[in-house]
């Protein structure tokens, strides 16, 4: 259900500011664009993208 309400959100011409990264199982950040996520990756190799924030 989540994912149908952000897919809608994108789809009516809202922009994404921010993204979420979990890069343990514990710790949560925000990023403000996905090549930092790469540098991320090179620390924590199982960071993966949550969510999202929208404007």
């Amino acid at each position: 259900m989540k994912a149908k309400i952000k897919e809608n959100l994108v789809e009516a011409g809202k922009k994404i500011k921010r993204f979420k990264v979990r890069l343990d199982y514990k710790t949560l950040i925000t990023i403000k664009d996905m090549s930092a996520l790469d540098l991320w990756k090179d620390r924590y190799p199982n960071a993966k993208v949550v969510g999202t924030i929208f404007v």
